[in-house]
């Protein structure tokens, strides 16, 4: 029989009434019946079935009409959160998959659905544009919100992002760097939203730590692009780089930095969460590169179980969804409705999924353990272990 994980982890409490309990997630091998959504055609019908038949609803707000790859995301998490369910002994907890049409105004309308159902705690959306629409809905419902949205402006006390962060990806690859003894960096960004979090991201760590930032190159277009690799090339490239580390947030850069004399192992080159595919791992430029992800037998396994069931390989983000319905279960089974009070949410010692220890604060952000990976001979491997547990 084989199982995802560990245990889920919780402790909860303040004043002496702590206790460890716990869940392990995929504790059944059996998968019973279900939708095959697997398949190409799914009706939104049968996609909106409710999950499950327990006494605590809880909504899945997903985008399940929208256009290209949202939709594809939400059938993804639909299937994820559909086999955590398969796999859980007698949960207390009842899932309503609702159709957000991939906007503000669809998923302000599925919210109003949702608690009209009475549902307890929110599952999704996927999209920042998608929780501004939820959020002060449920938040006059005091229902709490448990997104797969990336965008950190979106989190607050109430909505908390389960999603794999840019910021925590690009911090764990730096500080691991400057363990290592590291002083000087340089960053190859693109412009726009993904590059303005990347390149505060990168400001901060090397700042606190006392580092220093030598160069930080952004572009646009192709002109630009071009610009930003010779300005680099200048301070990363040749025998004597003035610098330990590159950061480049693109992997696609990586064979015009090469061209223009920057090479991995003259320069530390550190990538980001966006490197772990086997595309990436393939390119002979990016051998040697670090980054910083989840464990990987986590996603391994699961995608074996989402394979058998579905017919389909999951995409990497699906785990969201699995470890997101493995949560709430465990905690509706402990405490009923108690079990989505902050306190608990939010407690430090924080949960283990598929994809290893993660915690909410109480601004909505999410702490992961993550791993340092290491490019060799065309696949990703472990060079610094995720963490079991949080610290103090």
């Amino acid at each position: 029989m084989e199982r995802l994980a560990g245990p889920l982890m919780l402790r909860l409490g303040r004043a002496g009434r702590n206790f460890v309990a716990c869940l392990c997630l995929l504790a059944l091998a059996a998968c019973g019946d279900g939708l095959d959504l697997g398949r190409e055609a799914v009706s939104k019908a049968e996609l909106t079935q409710p999950i499950g038949a327990g006494p605590i609803k809880v909504a899945l707000l997903l985008p399940f009409s929208a256009s290209g790859g949202n939709a594809r995301a939400a059938r993804a998490l639909r299937n994820a959160a559909d086999l955590a369910m398969s796999e859980i002994s007698d949960p207390q907890i009842q899932i309503l998959p609702i159709d957000t049409g991939g906007t503000t105004e669809g998923a302000r309308a599925a919210a109003q659905a949702a608690l009209g159902s009475n549902v307890r705690l929110v599952l999704g959306p996927l999209t920042a544009v998608e929780v501004r629409g939820v959020a002060p809905v449920a938040r006059v419902a005091n229902v709490p919100i448990i997104s797969f949205s990336t965008d950190s402006t979106v989190a607050t006390s109430g909505v908390y992002l389960l999603s794999f962060m840019p910021e925590g990806e690009i911090d764990r690859v730096l500080r691991h760097a400057i363990g290592g003894g590291a002083r000087r960096f340089a960053a190859l960004l693109p412009r726009g939203e993904h590059g303005d979090v990347a390149e505060s991201t990168f400001r901060s760590r090397v700042g606190l730590a006392g580092r220093e930032a030598v160069a930080i190159e952004r572009y646009g277009d192709q002109a630009q692009l071009e610009a930003a690799i010779a300005a680099i090339a200048e301070v990363a490239g040749g025998e004597k780089p003035k610098v330990d580390a590159l950061f480049v947030l693109e992997a696609g850069t990586l064979p015009k930095l090469a061209e223009a004399g920057v090479k991995q192992g003259e320069v530390q080159i550190l990538g980001s969460g966006q490197w772990n595919e086997a595309e990436v791992w393939a390119m002979p430029e990016a051998a040697g590169a670090w980054y910083a992800a989840p464990t990987p037998t986590g996603f391994e396994a699961f995608g074996r179980k989402y394979q058998a069931r579905f017919n389909a390989p999951p995409p990497r983000y699906a785990t969201v969804g699995y470890d997101a319905v493995s949560l709430v279960a465990a905690l509706a089974g402990l405490g009923g409705e108690r079990g989505f009070d902050e306190q608990i949410l939010t407690n430090a010692d924080g949960f283990a999924g598929i994809d290893g220890v993660f915690r909410f604060r109480k601004t909505g952000l999410v702490d992961r353990g993550l791993a340092v990976m290491e490019i060799r001979d065309g696949a990703a491997a472990v060079r610094d272990p995720a963490p079991s547990a949080f610290g103090s």
